[in-house]
């Protein structure tokens, strides 16, 4: 994957303008632990027609009051885009989008910026929630001018980008009445209906599949199967429950196929048994009516 940060980066001095500097525009966020500060100033740009804002990032140290890194941005939503974090190793990061797409991480520890932007897939991040261990990322964002997308990324390695993505869901989003709640558990977290207040407990899956509905010719089902369905999971001579959240798709009919990302019911069972193209079975009694096939690993415990 070509990372295309540094070409953008070179764009955005080329033509910035440090007389540019858009007065009473600086926000400053302080750290966890108080023992650094970021600091966000908007600037106009040199070129008239270039009429979108760029921003100048400072982190600082508060104690010396000394700058220890800056950079630019064209995110001129910096300030809300912007997430200080401690992690169990009592090392500081600050998560930061970047408008033109992509995102980025500060380590505190070594003073480095780590960033990215992929070009095949310009997904804008705005808000973000770190799981209780630190290991999962809720980000819901956008690509331009299109609907919102919910996405849970794989931050365990948090220097390490881009960071796999572990699920996504357009319909969990703000611009479709929900908005994100709290964390439950390091599996799970809790979406608020904001028209009615109602919760909704989302579970993050741990593998994406395909699966192939018999027809009823070929000993399958005659009804068709919808999303949320929880036939048996049946691999390795073992039948399992896990539940099928479909993807893009509401029902699928006998004969058809469909993406879903599978959740089972006990995780702690199917540690290191599963790899991309393992082959699994949809049952219901000692009937098989469905076929499929592991497409992604998503729960790194579950990887073979």
């Amino acid at each position: 994957m070509l990372n295309n940060i540094d070409s953008i980066r070179k764009d955005i001095i080329n033509h910035f303008d440090p007389q540019g500097r858009i007065e009473g525009s600086e926000v400053v966020k302080l750290s966890e632990s108080g023992l650094y500060y970021y600091s966000c100033t908007l600037f106009k740009q040199k070129d008239a027609k270039r009429n979108w804002i760029v921003s100048q990032i400072e982190i600082w140290d508060t104690e010396a009051a000394v700058k220890i890194f800056d950079y630019l941005t064209d995110n001129d939503m910096s300030h809300y885009n912007s997430w200080w974090i401690i992690l169990s190793d009592k090392h500081e990061y600050l998560f930061l989008a970047e408008a033109q797409t992509g995102y980025s991480v500060f380590d505190l520890s070594n003073c480095q910026l780590y960033s990215f932007n992929l070009e095949d897939d310009p997904f804008i991040w705005m808000e973000m929630h770190l799981s209780p261990d630190g290991t999962k990322l809720v980000v819901e964002g956008s690509y331009w001018a299109c609907p919102g997308e919910l996405r849970v990324y794989d931050v365990a390695n948090i220097t390490k980008l881009p960071y796999p993505i572990l699920y996504t869901n357009e319909f969990y989003t703000r611009q479709c009445g929900f908005k994100f709640d709290k964390w439950h558990n390091n599996h799970s977290f809790y979406l608020q209906d904001i028209n009615n207040g109602n919760i909704t407990t989302v579970l993050i899956p741990e593998l994406e599949v395909e699966i192939y509905y018999l027809t009823t010719e070929e000993g399958g089902r005659k009804t068709p199967v919808r999303n949320g369905y929880r036939g048996q999971f049946y691999y390795d001579d073992c039948d399992w429950d896990a539940k099928q959240e479909f993807i893009n798709i509401e029902e699928c009919a006998p004969g058809q196929s469909v993406r879903a990302y599978l959740k089972t019911l006990s995780p702690e069972y199917h540690h290191g048994k599963f790899f991309d193209g393992k082959e699994f079975e949809i049952r219901e009694g000692a009937r098989v009516v469905g076929k499929g096939k592991v497409l992604k690993v998503l729960c790194s415990d579950f990887q073979k």
